[in-house]
């Protein structure tokens, strides 16, 4: 009986002995070693945490802070869409790495914070990174952030300025000038109304160099700079939007638009219009050849007013003209009436424009004896839109040569049809 009691005693010691062990390294101040790495992206401002957006070819930076478990940590790997990348595109705390993975020394053994600076493809797309950190027993903690590249598409500019003006059938000449943005330029394609020119009529740089295909391959020479004079043939009348784009190896893409408006190239001369009252057989102008004929001619499209005869010899010239045989005309004044306000003679280089710009003319309000629309009084670079049974004529007034005391008067006038 004595002896079962004192292994009872021995028993009951044990156990007491072995609590006080086990609450004396919880709460009296032993050290716990972690059973798992810890391993974290810091989210301090300048580095990456989570998803984020770079430019092609730009750098970003990711702040690693790691601490061992039981064992002594080893190395980290650096990775690329599950690819180790180079260390040529990775740095660590400054400083380039030997090898990828890159180990661990000394204290950084045990914990560590560490900056990687990474290059970012020069190719756009979704790439997710991912940091391993490793012990020597072989334990593993990953860490990943997606980094969305944007690569800097091509530049295009139109070197010349204005609208293009082109008889149908006939090439125009459009200068235009790229640049490279993150990669090379591959491709250039040129679109008439959103519609792919046939190669025929496109020309790259000289007339001897025609399109092999529409889009083309840009020359090897051309892929960073291009300077060149696109040469396309006007096909189609009126007004048509011209798309010319350049796309990269990367995808990205770079365009300009330009308007030619195609038609039938102005007939431009220059004919004298006289005075009325002078010798018989003046006073009429026909705008189809310029030729000075009779105010009642059949042939004349405007004609002169005349004189006032209760004024004197020397300004008794009226300066008014009145449209012939059932003519119209307008008054063009830039910016009024809808009209542009850069609108010039000398740059209307299609008939087909002068009917377009018909609606801009100011009808006259003033009548003569006979009840003809007449123009105010006639000075130097007055510009006019004259219609006689659909054909469209612009007229500009050149000169007014008055005359003291013959009626010899007369306007020299600038014709375009």
């Amino acid at each position: 009986m004595k002896k079962h009691f004192n292994l009872f005693v021995l028993a009951i010691s044990a156990a007491l002995f072995f609590t006080a062990c086990e609450e004396d390294l919880g709460g009296g101040g032993g050290i716990i070693i972690p059973d798992t790495i810890s391993f974290n992206l810091s989210s301090e401002a300048d580095f990456v945490s989570s998803d984020a957006t770079v430019n092609a070819g730009e750098t970003f930076s990711v702040r690693l802070i790691g601490e061992k478990g039981e064992d002594d940590l080893q190395a980290i790997t650096v990775a690329e869409n599950g690819a180790n990348i180079p260390v040529s595109q990775f740095t660590v705390d400054g400083n380039a790495e030997s090898a990828n993975p890159f180990l661990l020394f000394g204290n950084d053994l045990a914990s560590f914070t560490k900056d990687v600076t990474i290059t970012s493809p020069s190719s756009s797309g979704l790439y997710t990174y991912s940091f391993t950190l490793s012990d020597l027993a072989g334990n593993t903690e990953v860490r990943s952030v997606n980094i969305t590249v944007a690569a800097t598409p091509p530049s295009i500019t139109y070197m010349g300025s204005g609208m293009i003006m082109a008889e149908l059938g006939n090439l125009v000449s459009v200068p235009i000038m790229a640049e490279a943005g993150t990669n090379l330029m591959s491709e250039i394609g040129v679109y008439q109304n959103g519609i792919a020119i046939e190669a025929e009529n496109l020309f790259y740089g000289e007339l001897s160099n025609q399109f092999p295909t529409n889009p083309a391959l840009i020359p090897d020479n051309d892929m960073e700079t291009l300077d060149r004079t696109i040469f396309i043939r006007a096909t189609l009348p009126g007004m048509n939007v011209y798309t010319i784009i350049i796309t990269d190896e990367g995808g990205e893409t770079a365009s300009l638009e330009v308007e030619i408006n195609g038609g039938n190239m102005v007939t431009m001369i220059e004919g004298a219009l006289l005075n009325s009252d002078g010798p018989s057989g003046q006073g009429g102008l026909d705008l189809d050849n310029g030729m000075s004929v009779g105010s009642s001619n059949a042939d004349a499209e405007i004609k002169d007013e005349g004189i006032d005869t209760d004024e004197p010899n020397d300004v008794n010239w009226l300066r008014r003209i009145s449209g012939a045989n059932g003519s119209e005309m307008r008054q063009l004044i830039p910016n009024e009436n809808g009209l542009s306000e850069n609108f010039a003679f000398e740059n209307i280089q299609v008939s087909e424009q002068i009917a377009a710009i018909w609606d801009n003319g100011i009808v006259f309000t003033e009548m003569n004896s006979d009840g003809e629309l007449i123009t105010s009084v006639v000075v130097v670079g007055d510009i006019f839109v004259v219609s006689r049974d659909g054909k469209m004529y612009l007229i500009s007034i050149k000169e007014v040569n008055e005359t003291p005391d013959n009626n010899s008067d007369n306007y020299v006038i600038d014709i375009k049809f």
